[in-house]
């Protein structure tokens, strides 16, 4: 275990993008240094992070979890790489709560089948939860809308897409609608569990304290069989029993979700391209604040604050405005938060690297 800075990473500056986007103003908050919790002889391919503990998946793919108080670390078995086409990679999703894991992995050639898995320290194996997938020489079938777990609780979204009319899809015109999906909900080792009733099929979700937030797959026709968000569509807000909580409308599309009860983080990209983040409180849809953050990804929210990627540069948001929090050689693969604390994994070279620093204090 190391617990010293890793030396190739470079302190970040204090400096603060204006929600309007003019020039970079100082701040004078002071920033904790980042610690390495471990380093990789070989690549990091996913990470995740909870209150009590860490997941990723290592070098040759072996898929590890570890309790931070502790340093207890368990090897939870060797994952198949995701294939498609002769393409490898890691899972495409990686979770955990408490010691339990969960990812999703993609296989097959002419089939793009998703495999929905868990395990913990002491099951003998891995349990499938679910297993889906479209054929790729049509593109119809059921595609995969999202993972998130939080207080024993794992929630996973589908959304069922079909070429109409029939006789198309093997032509230039064929249109594709998304006909059907929702969320599941699994708690334990149950596996296929039925969708929860009222939601609709996503394309994003996240989970926090018994609520989901989703956003809708475009039910119109297209000529693009992946699911997508509606342009200006709405993000729900819903309970584990499906009943609605509250629903925002960002202005533009919204691409990525993120909640800590109660407030709501939306990744919204505008119709001239731009990029903003919007934080609601998720009880009233109330609009606490609105920042241009252009070329934004990767948002994750906890109850300590926000952040986000800008290329390989870590932002975090203070009185509505996006401070520069940390700038890593590599960029940051799983960038989450849990309270304060923030985590990532990157790879610089051949060795992969789990890092965490602390948000400052909010003003």
């Amino acid at each position: 275990m190391r617990r010293s800075v890793a030396a190739v990473l470079v302190l970040a500056t204090g400096m603060l993008i204006s929600a309007s986007g003019a020039a970079p103003a100082q701040q004078g908050a002071r920033l904790s240094s980042p610690r390495a919790l471990l380093v990789e002889k070989g690549k990091i391919y996913k990470f995740a992070q909870d209150r009590t503990t860490i997941a990723w998946v290592g070098p040759k793919y072996w898929l590890h979890v570890q309790q931070l108080s502790t340093h207890k670390t368990w090897h939870l078995g060797h994952l198949e790489p995701s294939v498609r086409a002769g393409y490898r990679s890691g899972p495409r999703a990686l979770v955990v709560e408490g010691k339990r894991v969960a990812w999703m992995n993609y296989g097959g050639v002419m089939t793009h089948e998703a495999a929905i898995s868990t395990r913990a320290p002491g099951e003998p194996k891995a349990t499938l939860v679910d297993a889906y997938g479209y054929a790729d020489a049509t593109n119809e079938g059921m595609y995969f809308g999202g993972l998130a777990a939080d207080a024993n609780t794992l929630a996973y979204g589908d959304a069922a897409v079909y070429c109409q009319p029939k006789y198309r899809c093997f032509s230039d015109r064929q249109e594709y609608v998304v006909s059907g999906g929702g969320v599941h909900r699994s708690t334990g080792l149950k596996t296929y569990p039925q969708r929860i009733q009222g939601i609709p099929a996503p394309v994003a979700i996240a989970l926090s304290e018994g609520r989901l937030a989703v956003i809708p797959a475009d039910t119109s026709a297209s000529t693009t069989a992946a699911p997508h968000p509606a342009p200006n569509g709405p993000v729900g807000v819903y309970d584990l029993a499906g009943r609605p909580v509250t629903t925002v409308v960002p202005v533009g599309t919204a691409r990525e979700v993120a909640l800590a009860w109660p407030t709501l983080a939306v990744l919204v990209q505008q119709s001239d391209g731009a990029t903003a983040i919007e934080r609601y409180d998720a009880r009233n849809g109330a609009l606490i604040d609105r920042t241009q953050a252009a070329g934004a990804s990767q948002l994750a929210i906890g109850s300590g604050g926000t952040v986000f990627l800008v290329g390989s540069t870590i932002y975090t948001l203070r009185s509505g405005l996006a401070q520069i929090l940390w700038r890593p050689q590599g960029k940051p693969i799983g960038l989450s938060v849990e309270g304060r604390r923030v985590a990532w994994a990157v790879n610089i070279g051949e060795r992969g690297r789990i890092v965490t620093l602390e948000l400052p204090r909010s003003p």
